[in-house]
């Protein structure tokens, strides 16, 4: 992995699109040295004029000197790069650059001046922060005394911008951000970071128990072996970096508070968190650390918490279904009830399309599977579709992937019914975990059939499975799937409307009539 991120990195160094380097006033002319090695001070910049200034001199006041100021400018509109250029010209004496570019975001601009530092240590500084002035020279002493420390951070202060204070999410920012590091139940000087992994206060209290990138110091090859910042996630992109690092290296802790964390309305966590963004955001990452390979590192236990947390996220995310649901079953002409419940249920279906099939069976068994069988049998499923509610499910039928087959199948049965499916259930192999359930969706019905010849293709289609079903029952040697499949037919099969049919199905109900006996 190591060489594939480091071509990365080279790779975003040389061919980056639009950006432009203003060069500094001067370079340092002399080469990093063992005992004080060169620290690049990354500070992503986009529209921060009211607070960059003092970012800027907090780095120049460094105890430490061997270092280089990386400015990289997302694309400001406001006065950043004058005030930056102007704070560049002041300071000759440290090689201070200032690279303009195309927006990124703050992910893509994180991994980018990654590519630009050439330190040993990168040291990040977001544009509303600030640092102490012996930050740098703290925690380069700590990261010098063991070549496998992967990450060293500090204690820091939580400054409430004066105006904050009637903000009720900028309130809650400042209460909730302070002293993270209390959160750890053991916290030593210089620790395993796999020993912090199993930390019984892991998973509890606030998940980010180190800070924000501001607090910490991160030697460069690190990020050469583990990867970049995942641009998949916003909010919890750093927890995810700390969580990468603690898995393959030591952790340092300077017990000195070593930078301030600025809480403001404009400040892009606080945009994150009145966007309602978050909780998406958790969601990812907790998927993350169930799915994803890199984190093979976490034991059962964190993964099982990991698990948990994220049936809760997707729980909260349809708490509104229930009252939604009897609101339509009362009103069925309100038309804001009924597109409420339709993006309800396109949300359902992204949520089942986004779980692994191990996920699938875990949270179908708990959270997941109360969610989908209220949004079923709400009776969203008799309204006709819309144009973009037709697009998706053509494009679901013609995506169908055997990879991740029921997935589909269960998205495909919130908008049409089972004898409508584009695939032949004769092949399908019922896990055991939906086997009951989806018998009753096998055999379920419109309340109205609303196209020509769609009553008689539902006819066929049941007597084509209760045939099917009849074979199994003879036939299949596990005694439960006969006695379900039996008692179902004996107890839950409504079969009124076979009357309707205009042909005869004398076998059908004689089919019918040998499963109950059965039973």
């Amino acid at each position: 992995m190591g060489k594939k991120i480091k071509t990365r990195l080279e790779y975003i160094a040389q061919v980056t699109e639009n950006f432009t380097n203003i060069p500094a006033t001067k370079l340092s002319q002399s080469s990093p040295s063992n005992k004080f090695p060169l620290v690049s001070i990354c500070i992503p910049t986009y529209n921060g004029e009211n607070f960059i200034r003092a970012a800027i001199n907090s780095a120049l006041s460094q105890t430490y000197s061997n270092l280089e100021i990386i400015i990289s400018d997302d694309n400001s509109t406001d006065k950043t790069l004058e005030i930056a250029k102007t704070l560049q010209l002041e300071n000759p004496q440290i090689e201070f650059r200032i690279i303009c570019h195309q927006n990124y975001g703050l992910v893509g601009n994180l991994n980018f001046c990654i590519s630009q530092a050439r330190g040993k240590y990168i040291k990040f500084l977001f544009q509303d922060d600030l640092l102490e002035k012996s930050c740098i020279e703290e925690f380069v002493k700590i990261a010098e005394e063991d070549s496998e420390i992967g990450l060293v951070f500090s204690r820091r202060r939580v400054i409430l911008e004066p105006g904050a204070e009637n903000n009720s999410t900028c309130v809650a920012a400042y209460r909730g951000t302070q002293d993270l590091h209390k959160d750890w139940s053991n916290l030593k000087t210089i620790q395993s970071g796999k020993d912090l992994l199993l930390d019984p206060n892991l998973m509890k209290y606030r998940l980010n128990k180190i800070g924000e990138p501001t607090t910490v110091l991160i030697p460069k090859t690190v990020f050469e072996k583990i990867g970049l910042f995942d641009s998949s996630l916003t909010q919890v992109l750093d927890i995810d970096m700390w969580f990468r690092i603690m898995g393959n290296y030591k952790i340092g802790f300077v017990d000195k508070p070593l930078s301030q964390l600025r809480i403001h309305p404009r400040q892009q966590t606080q945009l994150n968190l009145a966007s309602g963004k978050n909780p998406q955001d958790y969601q990812r990452f907790y998927q993350k650390m169930l799915e994803n390979t890199v984190y093979s590192f976490l034991t059962p236990e964190v993964k099982e918490t990991a698990r948990k947390k994220l049936g809760i996220l997707l729980k909260q995310n349809f708490s509104q279904l229930q009252n939604l649901v009897e609101q339509y079953r009362r009103f069925t002409a309100d038309e804001s009830v009924l597109n409420n419940l339709r993006q309800l249920r396109r949300q359902l279906a992204e949520k089942l399309l986004g779980l692994s099939n191990e996920q699938l069976k875990y949270f179908y068994q708990a959270e997941i599977g109360e969610t989908y069988k209220l949004m079923l049998n709400s009776g969203i499923k008799n309204e006709a579709l819309t144009a973009s509610e037709k697009e998706f499910v053509v494009n679901l039928q013609e995506n169908f992937s055997a990879k991740n087959i029921w997935q589909n199948v269960l998205v495909f049965l919130l908008y049409r019914f089972a004898f409508q499916l584009p695939i032949n259930y004769r092949q399908a192999v019922l896990p055991k975990w939906i086997f009951t359930d989806f018998l009753n969706f096998l055999f379920a019905r419109p309340l109205n059939f609303q196209e020509v010849g769609e009553l008689e293709k539902y006819c066929e289609y049941v007597k084509d499975l209760i045939v099917y079903l009849k074979g199994n029952v003879c036939s299949n040697s596990n005694s439960a799937v006969r006695q379900s499949i039996a008692a179902f037919l004996a107890d839950d099969l409504d079969l009124t409307v076979l009357s309707c049919c205009d042909f005869p199905l004398p076998n059908t109900w004689q089919n019918v009539l040998e499963l109950r006996e059965f039973f």
